[in-house]
């Protein structure tokens, strides 16, 4: 047994195995300065300072406050290059909007007031970039099988940036489980990810108790506590006193300095107007040139 052992060894010695070499790191291993050399790794705005690309938005509110016709607005406003709010957009780019709360009959009604104003060339750049998905029903994106949909979807029209009203509806299971949410949340990356797109979900807020009677933090969004872990920017509308005139507040703001509350008042035309002193934004001006033309791809969505 000890000669045999003594033959292993020798053998061992004279012949040893090859340990592969390991050619690649299993995870992307950088240096602090060669890190900051990625080029792509470069924040990349969709509207400046407020929503950046491969991130994801929340807006959230109670029941009826407007959060769907200030997300409407908002992705026409990026689809025409126009300020929305305090934000101006230099650059108009192509937005898609999954209607699956409202019945369709309500998304009509409000598009058709929203309508009112806008310009033939308007009209034109809206139907070239802004795409409506009038869906009004959930469409469950912890299924695999909408997943495959949605990714289809997006590698076909390839928009900028996708809304999902809301967030609620994408949801197949228990909204307050952080796996369920998790699945959708990891979804939502992987579209990032993979197809250079950027998310915006519309969502509820608690409804008010005794001791909270304005639940508009973060910590009031309804379900898991990780969706507002996982978002970048969070905006919480909340609607005063006075009829039509909503408070605009800054729930989390990952990547610029949160902005003081403001005030937007809403119009005939379902458009929204600030309402306080608080100076705009200097990006982006408000033109039908801007919604004619635009620096990224005119083939249409």
């Amino acid at each position: 047994m000890r000669r045999l052992h003594a033959i292993i060894l020798r053998a061992r010695h004279k012949y040893p195995v090859a340990v592969p070499e390991e050619t690649e790191d299993d995870f992307p291993v950088l240096g602090f300065v060669s890190f900051l050399e990625k080029p792509n790794l470069q924040v990349k705005w969709i509207v400046p300072n407020l929503i950046a690309r491969n991130t994801i938005t929340l807006v959230t509110a109670l029941t009826g406050v407007g959060k769907s016709q200030v997300s409407l607005r908002c992705g026409m406003d990026v689809a025409l290059g126009r300020d929305f709010l305090k934000w101006g957009i230099p650059e108009a780019y192509k937005a898609m909007y999954f209607s699956m709360d409202m019945a369709n009959s309500e998304l009509m009604h409000f598009s058709q007031i929203m309508k009112e104003g806008l310009s033939q060339v308007e009209l034109a750049a809206l139907e070239q970039r802004f795409k409506i998905i009038p869906m009004g029903e959930a469409i469950h994106l912890d299924k695999p099988a909408n997943q495959v949909k949605i990714e289809r979807t997006v590698d076909r029209y390839k928009p900028d940036i996708i809304f999902f009203d809301t967030f609620g509806t994408i949801i197949g299971d228990n909204i307050n489980s952080k796996e369920v949410v998790d699945v959708v949340l990891e979804f939502l990356k992987k579209l990032h990810r993979e197809h250079d797109t950027t998310t915006w979900l519309l969502h509820h807020n608690r409804k008010p108790q005794i001791g909270n009677k304005k639940p508009v933090e973060i910590y009031d969004v309804f379900g898991s506590q990780y969706i507002g872990n996982s978002v970048s920017t969070a905006i919480g509308l909340w609607q005063g006193p006075v009829k039509n005139v909503i408070e605009v507040k800054c729930l989390k703001s990952r990547i610029t300095p949160a902005w003081p509350d403001f005030n937007i008042q809403r119009t005939e035309t379902l458009d929204f107007k600030v309402t306080d002193n608080t100076q705009k934004a200097p990006q982006g001006e408000r033109s039908e040139v801007n919604a004619a033309n635009s620096t990224k791809s005119p083939i249409p969505m």
